[in-house]
């Protein structure tokens, strides 16, 4: 996690305030400080592409890794901040059919063999880059 005093300040401004609580509003159980803590743990970045976030609404989704559609719940275990493109293309697919997805799509125009099943698997298991930041914070 990013811990330098200019991000401490992005992260703080009347912007990012706003942002906290209007992504809040619109989710039962969800507050604003588990949107705050969400945006630090990834650094700012869509948890699927790692593009920057921006604290724009519209720019900006809340994600259920887990798709509620499909039993999830708004837990922050399976809540995440992702840009508006990944969020339209993952719509309410789970991990695993929007990784699979993905490499489909990467097989067709890259003529790339698939991945097996295990390497994707491990790959949805690992819930991208938010476990390896969360163990640096620790360390």
């Amino acid at each position: 996690m990013i811990e330098t005093d200019e991000f401490k300040a992005y992260m703080t401004s009347r912007d990012a305030m706003s942002f906290y609580k209007t992504k809040a509003a619109s989710y039962s159980g969800v507050t604003s400080e588990m949107i705050a803590k969400m945006f630090a743990v990834q650094d700012g970045e869509c948890a699927l592409c790692g593009d920057e976030l921006t604290f724009g609404t519209r720019e900006t989704h809340l994600d259920h890794i887990n798709p509620k559609a499909k039993g999830g719940d708004n837990d922050f275990d399976n809540l995440q901040l992702v840009c508006a493109p990944c969020n339209y293309a993952k719509r309410d697919l789970t991990m695993y059919d929007f990784v699979l997805m993905c490499l489909k799509v990467e097989n067709k125009f890259h003529k790339t063999d698939y991945l097996p099943k295990e390497v994707i698997q491990e790959i949805v298991q690992r819930r991208w880059r938010r476990e390896g930041r969360e163990k640096k914070k620790e360390a």
